[in-house]
């Protein structure tokens, strides 16, 4: 049976588009692939400026939101002290289970630095180095006192595991305390927070 020019013409049309679209398929995918990895993301809970000890450091904001499955922190906060250089960095990591009562929780392990502090605190791959590249103005020895800013700032727990320190991170929620001292033995940084770590599956177009 013979159709009519207009509907063959529309079939053969509908046919070599189809034909086009098998024949670009590939090459569009092979351009947008989807790759995926398991990210280390944090829950922060809270964090506080150390209300038990006598220090130079004070927050005015601490906000959380969430971005690509994890926490970041936005502050506002002062340092009423100058820092020549850092003499100590001491880390306190406690974990608790169902809860963070006094009962819940106990001590993990201690973390103490006291050689090079000020490249290591600049360091690049380090646990806090997501945090301390978020601060304005930008931190280095010395630091003066005043008016600083954190905007986006996380920890990348992912260093430790890269370094072959693999904690229980997703069976509790953690309690942290970190105390800073300046040249003069004074406390310029100190605040307790808690968290808890999540493993995010992560999806990117390349």
């Amino acid at each position: 049976m013979r159709f009519k020019n207009g509907f063959e013409i529309h079939c053969r049309l509908q046919w070599a588009g189809r034909v086009f679209l098998v024949l670009l398929l590939p090459s569009v995918l092979a351009k947008t692939k989807l790759s995926s990895k398991i990210k280390m993301s944090m829950k922060y809970y809270d964090i506080k400026a150390c209300d038990n000890v006598v220090h130079y450091f004070r927050f005015t904001k601490v906000d959380y939101r969430m971005v690509d499955g994890g926490d970041v922190v936005d502050t506002d906060c002062y340092v009423d002290v100058d820092v020549k250089y850092l003499k100590m960095i001491f880390v306190q990591l406690q974990r608790c289970s169902g809860g963070v009562g006094r009962n819940q929780c106990e001590y993990f392990t201690g973390l103490k630095w006291t050689t090079n502090l000020c490249e290591l605190a600049t360091a690049k791959n380090m646990l806090w180095t997501p945090f301390v590249d978020k601060i304005t103005p930008t931190f280095k020895c010395p630091y003066k006192a005043g008016f600083h800013q954190l905007r986006n700032a996380t920890l990348d727990l992912s260093s430790f595991e890269k370094e072959g320190f693999h904690l229980p991170w997703e069976r509790y929620i953690w309690k942290v305390h970190l105390r800073v001292l300046n040249e003069m033995d004074q406390i310029a940084l100190c605040f307790n927070g808690t968290f808890e770590v999540r493993r995010v599956l992560v999806r990117k177009e390349s």
